[in-house]
């Protein structure tokens, strides 16, 4: 048995060990199924291996695995009409304020409109401060809490958080 791709840079940068750590435990923590997905498989081999050819990982990376893995799972915010609030616990857009916290503001809606729609090559275009990061990267994982029964806080998240995000 031998890798298909040795990922060497991956095991010597911290960032990117910080984000491969993450990927893994967010993946473990969602995936119950036992039953080959090809689909699945393919995305996260398209995102490991697209760490490991980065110079430098991308701070929006981790983002982009979220949201892109949500629709796999069968969780995918919807996009598809007009809105001015992500309601996180219905994961629909709307143009009021819910009546509870679970709710993405105007601006957040925004960006993580742009980061759907967006596709992973283009991430370098999209410019998001550290507050904000940090900010969307907690609120996405409260999303997945809410939707995936039984799912738990990731460990690997304060370290993330610490490694990646100050």
């Amino acid at each position: 048995i031998r890798a298909s791709h040795p990922l060497m840079s991956t095991y010597e940068q911290l960032k990117k060990i910080a984000i491969a750590q993450f990927m893994a435990e967010l993946i473990k923590k969602c995936i119950r199924e036992t039953t080959p997905n090809p689909g699945l498989f393919s995305f996260v081999k398209d995102h490991i291996l697209r760490l490991e050819l980065e110079q430098k990982p991308n701070p929006n990376t981790p983002l982009l695995f979220i949201l892109g893995l949500a629709p796999k799972l069968g969780i995918a915010p919807e996009f598809d009409r007009s809105g001015k609030y992500l309601d996180l616990k219905e994961g629909t857009l709307t143009n009021f304020l819910p009546a509870h916290p679970h709710f993405l503001d105007e601006e957040k809606t925004d960006i993580v409109r742009v980061l759907i729609k967006g596709k992973p090559e283009d991430i370098n275009s999209i410019s998001i401060d550290n507050e904000m990061r940090r900010t969307l990267f907690n609120r996405l994982m409260d999303y997945y809490l809410i939707h995936i029964d039984g799912m738990k806080p990731l460990k690997s998240t304060e370290i993330f958080r610490t490694v990646f995000l100050s």
